[in-house]
């Protein structure tokens, strides 16, 4: 992902690219104009902070948990720096599954029935999904047909939902004040080890039959949710009984973001930078293709 959003950004030549990396990084074709700063866990936020000041946006990759997307988000916008990326507060409520699944379901959205773990005494038959609250894809994942809650010692972060045969789907997207923008459906290759779940492989930008009704869809979250904003991921589950199923709402950027430009043509961020600076910006596909990203 890092590496497709520095391809991305190479293409224009007034950015100078300030990155920081983690040591573990070390196969990153890195662009002309891109300086890395080296960064661990333990020095991150004041070094992040000095390089903060000398900047005029930020686009963060980081993940969900412990709210750190959502903390590096509200310390952008506390230095009135552009942020290439949702609200500080929609971020911190994505970041949460169970929340997010409730707000689209009170405004009417199909969503994958979800509840605390702790709530197993009230569940019947399986097979049941148990994850983390705000793990990120299949992370934290299993499947299990009974609910041992002496097994599991649930703690206060784990969901459970209904295991649901279907296709598995994402969709990426761009969402800008209120407004969204459908760039690509994309087929996720879901592989099931015993009780783990992990991903396989991504098709980009597949045709599917129901791509208006995701269209559809993808207007009704930006009512619901206006402060998301930047490139979003969301994961789906069509049921060939229920239709699709919201499963999560993803404020950065997604597996699927590695084969986008190819299948898509679009340069997500490079429109965003146009959208940001008052110019002409469009997200319309200038080719279709379907392109295959094994992980």
């Amino acid at each position: 992902m890092l590496q497709a959003i520095l391809d991305e950004l190479k293409l224009n030549k007034q950015f100078q690219i300030v990155l920081l990396l983690d040591p573990r990084f070390t196969d990153l074709e890195l662009p002309n104009n891109c300086a890395v700063t080296w960064v661990e866990d333990a020095n991150f936020w004041p070094i992040f902070e000095q390089q903060l000041s000398e900047c005029d946006a930020v686009l963060p990759i980081a993940p969900e948990q412990d709210d750190l997307l959502s903390q590096i988000a509200a310390c952008v916008k506390a230095h009135h720096k552009q942020l290439w990326l949702s609200e500080p507060e929609t971020v911190q409520l994505c970041t949460q599954k169970l929340q997010t699944l409730q707000v689209l379901a009170q405004a009417g959205l199909p969503v994958v029935a979800t509840q605390w773990l702790n709530h197993a005494n009230e569940l019947t038959s399986g097979p049941w999904v148990i994850k983390p609250n705000d793990s990120m894809g299949c992370q934290g994942s299993m499947i299990t047909d009974k609910i041992d809650l002496m097994t599991l010692q649930p703690g206060k972060n784990l969901i459970v939902q209904p295991y649901i045969e279907g296709d598995s789907l994402s969709l990426s997207t761009v969402f800008i004040d209120g407004t969204a923008y459908l760039l690509s459906c994309n087929r996720q290759h879901i592989r099931q080890q015993q009780q783990a779940f992990s991903l396989a492989a991504c098709t980009i930008n597949i045709p599917h039959p129901l791509r208006r009704q995701f269209v559809t869809m993808v207007d009704q979250i930006a009512a619901i949710m206006p402060g998301l904003w930047g490139y979003i991921g969301i994961d789906l589950i069509v049921s060939p009984e229920q239709g699709p199923l919201i499963l999560e709402i993803n404020t950065r950027l997604t597996t699927s973001y590695v084969g986008l430009y190819q299948a898509t043509g679009i340069s997500p961020h490079l429109q965003l930078f146009n959208r940001l600076n008052g110019r002409s910006y469009d997200f319309t596909a200038q080719w279709n293709e379907s392109i295959d990203v094994y992980l």
